[in-house]
Parts: structure tokens; sequence; C-alpha cells
């Protein structure tokens, strides 16, 4: 499943996510921005490293793994495509 339909699927959710550009965190307005195209910022770990990433580069990572604790979907992501029938190749 890639972020946007995971993300579609908890509408109103925080999202707290470990992607390869970072760590992203979105709070449902922001969730509604990057649905919007608006790119949101991702950090390495310090938050004095930001940086722009793409909504769209973001959307289409796929989700590894996703847990709910403490009021947020911690979502783990990589960057995979997915074949027409779903399916994830590298």
């Amino acid at each position: 499943m890639i972020v946007r339909d995971f993300i579609t699927q908890h509408p109103g959710a925080t999202f707290d996510m470990m992607t390869p550009g970072g760590f992203v965190y979105l709070t449902p307005q922001k969730t509604k921005d990057l649905l919007d195209g608006n790119s949101v910022k991702g950090h390495p770990g310090c938050p004095e490293y930001a940086i722009e990433i793409d909504a769209e580069d973001l959307l289409m990572q796929t989700v590894i793994t996703a847990n709910y604790k403490n009021g947020a979907w911690n979502i783990l992501t990589n960057i995979f495509q997915s074949d027409t029938n779903g399916r994830v190749t590298r």
C-alpha cells in the first residue's frame, strides 16, 4: 500500500513517519495540505536540518510497517514501485 492510500483511509489521524528522506510528522492539517499537493518538511533526526519533501514523492512511497500508538500512526516507508496489479517491485 502506498502512503496516499494509507493516510486517505485514516482521515483526521496524526502520522509520525520514518522515510528515506527523513522523519516526517503530519498533523491532520499537514496531511490535508500534503494531499492538496503541498510539500512537507522532513529531517534526518535533527529538526534544524529539515528539508522540503515533495508531496508526490512522499505520497507514492510504500508503507512497510504501520502501528498505532499514543494517538498517532507510526509508519516506516520506502521508495518502491507497484506494478498495475499492486505488487511491489524494486
